[in-house]
């Protein structure tokens, strides 16, 4: 014997099968840097929603979105070119991290703490975000 399933999709779902949702843009191009081609990531920090580019000119920048108003957070590239892409970025007790791709002298890991933001790397002193 075999048994029939019934999806009843309701109608709040046909647009999102139809593709008419709608969306608002909240940012600016590039955030006004047309070199800032990519998001790779995201994530919520202190009720706020942190956002980072990749940029092979300037080095990456790290935005954070409070209220209705876009910040860039860091220096960019945290002060060096090489520092191109922000690929992740996670909240870990208490702290907001960011994954930096750097191909010169490899990946580095920044902090944020909501004050100040020391990077942690096995190979390179701890500085300030």
């Amino acid at each position: 014997m075999r048994k029939v399933v019934v999806l009843i999709i309701p109608v709040a779902m046909v647009g999102f099968a139809t593709g008419q949702l709608t969306w608002t843009q909240v940012n600016t191009d590039g955030f006004g840097d047309v070199n800032n081609i990519i998001s790779h990531s995201m994530a919520v920090y202190d009720g706020n929603l942190y956002t980072g580019t990749e940029n092979w000119i300037t080095g990456t920048e790290i935005w954070r979105y409070k209220n209705t108003t876009w910040t860039q957070v860091n220096a960019d590239g945290f002060g060096d070119v090489n520092n191109v892409g922000t690929d992740s970025m996670a909240v870990y007790y208490g702290d907001l991290y960011a994954g930096i791709r750097n191909w010169t002298t490899g990946i580095e890991v920044w902090k944020y703490n909501g004050r100040g933001c020391p990077r942690m790397s096995l190979s390179s002193p701890v500085r300030g975000w």
